[in-house]
């Protein structure tokens, strides 16, 4: 295959930056976010919770417990117990601070290129459609979220916007996730992603990827696969199968093993 044709199937992955990085950074901070948008190939995840004030905040877990390696008294606190005012200040450790959902609104609005996929946790949804409209980024967002439902319900709202839930767990909970969103004509989806296991004790059906990718052909939705790991002859082998989108903790090593791939 000659270099021209290599990279154009480059420009053609994509990869959900996973809370920006987990891997190579402090997740869900402004860092982590400018760190993944660096690379074309990465759209950004974060998730949202509204603090009791009424802020929007981007945060995985309920607490910081798990994200903060200083002590604070708030370690264990709801986030929709505490205030902006006593968040705002919290130093995660080495300077890294819970953003402001605002905040990264306003990093989109200087670069028309970057996208995000966005998990609403706990916060109320009018608000958050209220502020991605007044930052004039709604058409950037994919919305992301365990429930089809809810993600139905923003179809109704938002038709043109991608959408995607996710298959994960054991083998069967995997497969049964899946046919289930198969008999529902992967109603109000663009997007499923399946965790792909690679590992003895978790394995797939050998021809379930591409029953995978036929279906959601089929139905004019895109697969995203998520390795449990990864290395260059599983990514070869995903992305002979037709895989185009992924998902991945670390950014840069992902870009890196990807050009390793395909340029070598």
């Amino acid at each position: 295959m000659h270099t021209n044709q290599k990279q154009v199937m480059i420009s053609d992955v994509f990869f959900q930056a996973h809370r920006g990085t987990i891997d190579e950074g402090k997740e869900n901070t402004l860092p982590a976010f400018l760190h993944a948008w660096q690379f074309p190939q990465a759209i950004v995840e974060t998730d949202v919770r509204q603090l009791v004030d009424g802020t929007l905040i981007c945060l995985h877990d309920r607490t910081i417990r798990r994200v903060c390696s200083t002590f604070t008294p708030l370690l264990d606190t709801p986030a929709e117990s505490l205030t902006w005012e006593e968040l705002q200040h919290i130093d995660l450790g080495k300077g890294y601070r819970i953003p402001l959902f605002e905040s990264v609104l306003e990093l989109m609005v200087q670069n028309p290129n970057w996208q995000l996929y966005l998990e609403i946790k706990e916060a109320e949804l009018a608000r958050v459609l209220t502020i991605i409209t007044a930052y004039d980024v709604v058409n950037r967002i994919l919305f992301v979220h365990e429930s089809q439902e809810f993600l139905q319900h923003i179809h109704t709202l938002l038709p043109a916007n991608q959408k995607m839930t996710w298959c994960s767990g054991s083998t069967q909970q995997i497969i049964q996730r899946f046919e289930a969103l198969k008999e529902s004509h992967f109603a109000g989806l663009t997007q499923v992603q399946i965790h792909y296991p690679v590992y003895e004790t978790a394995t797939l059906p050998e021809d379930f990827l591409d029953y995978a990718l036929a279906c959601t052909k089929r139905a004019g939705v895109i697969l995203q696969v998520c390795p449990t790991s990864i290395n260059g002859d599983i990514l070869s082998f995903l992305l002979k199968k037709g895989v185009r989108w992924f998902v991945s903790n670390a950014p840069l090593a992902f870009v890196t093993l990807l050009e390793q791939v395909l340029l070598s």
